[in-house]
């Protein structure tokens, strides 16, 4: 895209019609643009490069309690049907299986289904993802 700027602007130059300063000052607005999409891929390529860093899983009694279930994926947040609202990330409380939007999301109906349950874990009910959640504790495993 970059590019096909850069050529059609030399070729308005070409015309005549629009002062030299103007067209210096885009065809350096398009340099900075390239050089900070070179920045950005490079900065991507490094993270992507470097390898993940996985913390060290936490315990707890209630993570010892409650471990992680196979079958925790949940389509929908019940209570942000409800409400009208969205979620962003969706959780399962592994006592009773109630599953509520994360504290990300508007109505932060997990964090609200501890408060009034007092059930302690919560597992991510995310696709592919098992880790929990101890709000007693305050710890993840």
């Amino acid at each position: 895209m970059l590019t096909a700027e850069r050529e059609k602007v030399l070729d308005i130059r070409k015309t005549g019609t629009v002062p030299g300063d103007i067209i210096a000052e885009v065809l350096n607005m398009l340099d900075v643009e390239e050089s900070m999409i070179d920045t950005h891929t490079e900065r991507v390529e490094a993270i992507r490069t470097a390898g993940l860093r996985i913390a060290q899983p936490q315990s707890c009694a209630d993570l010892d309690r409650y471990p992680a279930i196979e079958d925790a994926e949940a389509d929908v947040c019940p209570a942000c049907i409800a409400d009208g609202t969205d979620w962003v990330a969706l959780r399962r409380c592994l006592e009773c299986g109630h599953v509520g939007c994360c504290d990300s999301s508007p109505g932060c109906h997990a964090t609200a289904h501890f408060r009034d349950s007092h059930h302690p874990v919560m597992q991510s009910a995310e696709p592919g993802e098992a880790w929990r959640w101890c709000y007693v504790h305050h710890t993840t495993g």
